[in-house]
Protein backbone atom coordinates (compact mmCIF):
# COMPACT_ATOMS: atom_id res chain seq x y z
CA UNK A 1 0.00 0.00 0.00
CA UNK A 2 3.02 2.29 0.18
CA UNK A 3 2.93 2.51 -3.65
CA UNK A 4 -0.59 4.02 -3.89
CA UNK A 5 -2.07 7.17 -2.42
CA UNK A 6 -5.15 5.37 -1.11
CA UNK A 7 -6.09 8.34 1.10
CA UNK A 8 -6.49 10.43 -2.07
CA UNK A 9 -8.72 7.72 -3.54
CA UNK A 10 -11.07 7.87 -0.56
CA UNK A 11 -10.97 11.67 -0.53
CA UNK A 12 -11.85 11.95 -4.24
CA UNK A 13 -14.65 9.38 -3.99
CA UNK A 14 -15.95 11.13 -0.87
CA UNK A 15 -15.75 8.00 1.25
CA UNK A 16 -14.55 7.61 4.78
CA UNK A 17 -11.11 6.05 5.06
CA UNK A 18 -11.51 2.60 6.64
CA UNK A 19 -9.36 1.73 9.61
CA UNK A 20 -8.70 -1.86 8.50
CA UNK A 21 -6.38 -2.54 5.56
CA UNK A 22 -8.56 -5.36 4.23
CA UNK A 23 -11.58 -3.05 3.97
CA UNK A 24 -9.87 -0.38 1.91
CA UNK A 25 -8.29 -3.03 -0.31
CA UNK A 26 -11.79 -4.47 -0.88
CA UNK A 27 -13.11 -1.02 -1.76
CA UNK A 28 -10.25 -0.36 -4.18
CA UNK A 29 -10.81 -3.82 -5.72
CA UNK A 30 -14.44 -2.85 -6.26
CA UNK A 31 -13.19 0.05 -8.42
CA UNK A 32 -10.71 -2.27 -10.21
CA UNK A 33 -7.69 -0.39 -8.88
CA UNK A 34 -6.33 -3.53 -7.28
CA UNK A 35 -7.20 -7.20 -7.69
CA UNK A 36 -6.87 -10.07 -5.31
CA UNK A 37 -4.40 -12.80 -6.22
CA UNK A 38 -4.12 -16.45 -5.27
CA UNK A 39 -1.79 -15.78 -2.35
CA UNK A 40 -4.57 -13.97 -0.45
CA UNK A 41 -2.83 -10.72 -1.29
CA UNK A 42 -3.49 -8.17 -4.03
CA UNK A 43 -1.92 -6.80 -7.19
CA UNK A 44 -2.15 -3.20 -8.34
CA UNK A 45 -3.81 -2.84 -11.75
CA UNK A 46 -2.53 -0.47 -14.43
CA UNK A 47 -5.57 1.72 -13.77
CA UNK A 48 -4.76 1.85 -10.06
CA UNK A 49 -1.15 2.74 -10.79
CA UNK A 50 -1.81 5.42 -13.39
CA UNK A 51 -4.41 7.12 -11.21
CA UNK A 52 -3.05 6.80 -7.68
CA UNK A 53 0.68 6.02 -7.86
CA UNK A 54 2.93 7.89 -5.50
CA UNK A 55 5.72 7.31 -8.02
CA UNK A 56 4.87 6.10 -11.55
CA UNK A 57 8.47 5.05 -12.16
CA UNK A 58 7.90 2.13 -9.75
CA UNK A 59 5.44 0.58 -12.25
CA UNK A 60 7.13 -0.73 -15.40
CA UNK A 61 3.87 -0.92 -17.38
CA UNK A 62 2.89 2.74 -16.91
CA UNK A 63 6.08 4.60 -16.05
CA UNK A 64 6.21 6.14 -19.55
CA UNK A 65 2.65 7.47 -19.13
CA UNK A 66 3.56 10.16 -16.60
CA UNK A 67 1.81 13.50 -17.17
CA UNK A 68 3.93 16.04 -19.01
CA UNK A 69 3.32 19.69 -19.78
CA UNK A 70 5.31 21.32 -22.57
CA UNK A 71 5.30 25.05 -23.23
CA UNK A 72 6.52 25.99 -26.69
CA UNK A 73 7.83 29.29 -28.01
CA UNK A 74 5.38 30.56 -30.64
CA UNK A 75 2.88 28.55 -32.68
CA UNK A 76 5.19 25.78 -33.84
CA UNK A 77 6.40 22.84 -31.82
CA UNK A 78 10.00 23.52 -32.71
CA UNK A 79 11.45 25.26 -29.68
CA UNK A 80 10.51 24.22 -26.17
CA UNK A 81 10.30 27.04 -23.67
CA UNK A 82 9.68 24.82 -20.64
CA UNK A 83 8.91 21.17 -20.00
CA UNK A 84 7.60 19.70 -16.76
CA UNK A 85 7.12 15.99 -16.19
CA UNK A 86 5.34 14.57 -13.18
CA UNK A 87 5.78 11.28 -11.42
CA UNK A 88 2.50 11.06 -9.49
CA UNK A 89 -0.62 9.32 -10.67
CA UNK A 90 -3.11 11.42 -12.64
CA UNK A 91 -5.74 11.63 -9.90
CA UNK A 92 -3.14 12.45 -7.26
CA UNK A 93 -1.47 15.18 -9.33
CA UNK A 94 -4.49 16.62 -11.16
CA UNK A 95 -5.10 19.73 -9.03
CA UNK A 96 -1.41 20.65 -8.93
CA UNK A 97 -1.12 20.04 -12.67
CA UNK A 98 -4.06 22.35 -13.42
CA UNK A 99 -2.58 25.02 -11.12
CA UNK A 100 0.78 24.71 -12.92
CA UNK A 101 -0.87 25.09 -16.33
CA UNK A 102 -3.09 27.95 -15.18
CA UNK A 103 -0.05 29.77 -13.80
CA UNK A 104 1.70 29.53 -17.17
CA UNK A 105 -1.23 30.76 -19.27
CA UNK A 106 -1.03 34.30 -20.58
CA UNK A 107 -3.44 36.68 -18.95
CA UNK A 108 -4.63 38.57 -22.05
CA UNK A 109 -6.79 36.29 -24.17
CA UNK A 110 -9.47 37.22 -26.64
CA UNK A 111 -11.58 35.40 -29.21
CA UNK A 112 -11.60 36.24 -32.89
CA UNK A 113 -13.90 34.31 -35.19
CA UNK A 114 -14.18 31.37 -32.76
CA UNK A 115 -10.42 31.10 -32.36
CA UNK A 116 -8.70 31.93 -29.13
CA UNK A 117 -5.87 34.40 -29.53
CA UNK A 118 -3.33 35.28 -26.90
CA UNK A 119 -1.65 38.63 -26.76
CA UNK A 120 1.65 38.81 -24.91
CA UNK A 121 3.19 41.92 -23.42
CA UNK A 122 4.87 42.92 -26.69
CA UNK A 123 1.54 42.78 -28.54
CA UNK A 124 2.39 39.69 -30.62
CA UNK A 125 -0.56 37.34 -31.11
CA UNK A 126 -0.49 33.56 -30.83
CA UNK A 127 -3.18 30.99 -31.52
Amino acid sequence: MELLDYAKFFSLTKQELPTETSKFVDKMAEYKLVKKNFENDFDITNLGAILFAKDLSKFSTVKRKAPRVIIYNGDLKIKIKKSQEGNLGYAVAFENLIDFIDDKLPSNEFFKRFKRKTKDVSGDCYS
